[in-house]
């Protein structure tokens, strides 16, 4: 999603991947064990083909596979199981955003967010003495009221896919994946990319360490750096050793699973591609996501059709 300019693809991968547990779930008959397998089939490929993915998205998936694997077992309404398990998941990924930016940047930053709303309220005669909180409870409506829909939606997904899992349909959606070219050297941009973000991010600490004097603003900025470092070369780096020590058993018992993702991955993304490319060339808005999301679903189920 990150490779077609897809917007809000966070909040979109992550309930996705919400999607996608309650089908195998459903598909699976509720097999506890196929859940798990799969969740550990995942993280491996995940890894193997991304390792330079962050650890939170590890850990998201390890707990959206484990959570719902435990959620549809005791529930047995499919409904209610996906209700809880979507809204669950998302305050999950967004409790971890919020965890992460206290981690970086410490409690002066949601001070420094305070005082700014609170002399934005003064401008238009109010007070916000305690805005950072106000932000944070609108911002986990926000992924607890798309954890509701995710809920909705998958509950009727089974159903639908079924419905229009017709030759006419599939035939138009092939046609756009047959004819889909990938753009070249996207994966090469895409890490560039991150190593830039990184590089301007400290540098735009540093300037602001040589530009402000006054020492709480000086902490602030080497306490951010020090979480940075930490973080991402320290942390991240151990814990995905061990996930790589415990993935080691699970790649020799699944070698062949395993194997088989990855060689299916090109056509992954050629799937991804031309139902992007689909949902563009029919669709507007939301419904463009929509239609995408089904578009990739409906065809990873009943495969191409070349007619």
């Amino acid at each position: 999603m990150h490779a077609f300019k897809i917007p809000f693809t966070g909040i979109f991968v992550g309930g996705f991947a919400v999607i996608l547990i309650g089908l195998i779930v459903e598909f699976s008959q509720r097999n506890f064990k196929e859940i798990i397998q799969a969740t550990l089939l995942v993280l491996a490929v995940k890894f193997m083909v991304s390792p330079q993915s962050p650890i939170g998205a590890y850990i998201a998936v390890f707990f959206q596979g484990i959570f719902g694997a435990i959620c549809y077992k005791l529930v047995s309404n499919f409904r209610t199981a996906s209700l809880i398990f979507a809204t669950i998941a998302m305050i999950e990924s967004a409790l971890q955003k919020l965890l992460t930016l206290t981690i970086l940047f410490g409690k002066a930053f949601w001070d420094a967010i305070n005082s700014f709303l609170n002399d934005v309220a003064k401008i238009f005669g109010s007070a916000a003495e305690n805005g950072s909180f106000t932000l944070v409870i609108i911002y986990l409506f926000v992924y607890i009221l798309w954890g509701l829909i995710l809920g909705f939606y998958l509950s009727a997904l089974p159903k639908k896919l079924n419905e229009f899992s017709n030759k006419k349909l599939l035939s138009d959606m092939s046609a756009y994946v047959n004819n889909y070219v990938k753009p070249l050297r996207m994966q090469d941009k895409t890490r560039k990319g991150k190593t830039v973000y990184i590089v301007l991010f400290i540098s735009i600490v540093l300037l602001g360490i040589l530009v402000f004097n006054n020492s709480s603003t000086l902490y602030i900025m080497l306490r951010t750096i020090a979480g940075v470092i930490i973080l991402f070369f320290i942390i991240t780096p151990l814990l995905k050793y061990l996930i790589k020590s415990n993935l080691k058993k699970q790649q020799l018992q699944s070698q062949n699973a395993i194997q088989s993702t990855i060689n299916e991955l090109p056509q992954m993304y050629a799937i991804a591609g031309g139902c992007w490319q689909y949902s563009k060339a029919k669709f507007r808005g939301i419904n463009r996501i929509k239609q995408f999301s089904f578009c990739m679903l409906l065809l990873s189920l009943y495969g191409l059709r070349n007619e």
